[in-house]
């Protein structure tokens, strides 16, 4: 008897044990069904977030994207211009070498004009001053052929006068 009583006492803590283990085992289930809703929940709700992080990103890219098109315009702009005014300064300091080029070859050719004018004129110079000493050299073999001149002038008037004396001296000889 003993022995049933036993049989009996552990059938009974089983048939407990394994009641509770069965109604533990529906609360784990239940337990277990609503971790995994808390757990579908969690990622929609983390995929919601990430979505809208992702529209963010999407957002900042788009508003960086516009900022960086208008910067690119700008440069666009300022490239535009930067273009036609430097086209305009190779124009205007290739038209001003063009011009001290032209005023180069014609300095050229004046100096050279110049030099050659100079030439002339030196001979025309040194010529006229060969004239002018022959000519005073000449004025100067006139002068002492006048100097001569006068003194034979003076002399054959001084002769002159002295036949004149002889004369009037001869004509009251001869008148008296």
């Amino acid at each position: 008897m003993r022995a049933r009583w036993i049989v009996a006492f552990f059938l009974v803590f089983l048939a407990i044990s394994v009641a509770h283990v069965g109604a533990e085992d529906v609360v784990i289930r239940e337990r277990l069904a609503r971790l995994e809703e808390g757990q579908r929940g969690l990622r929609e709700l983390t995929d919601k977030r990430f979505d809208d992080i992702n529209r963010r990103f999407d957002d900042m890219n788009d508003s960086i994207n516009s900022r960086f098109d208008s910067i690119n315009r700008r440069f666009d702009d300022l490239r535009f211009w930067l273009q036609i005014i430097l086209g305009a300064l190779v124009v205007i300091i290739g038209a001003l070498v063009a011009q001290w080029f032209l005023m180069w070859k014609r300095i050229i050719g004046v100096e050279s004009l110049v030099a050659n004018r100079a030439t002339e004129v030196d001979q025309v110079l040194a010529d006229q001053k060969e004239q002018i000493t022959e000519v005073n050299r000449v004025f100067a073999n006139q002068k002492k052929e006048s100097a001569k001149a006068d003194r034979v002038l003076a002399d054959q008037r001084q002769e002159i006068e002295e036949l004149r004396m002889r004369l009037g001296a001869l004509e009251a000889k001869l008148a008296g």
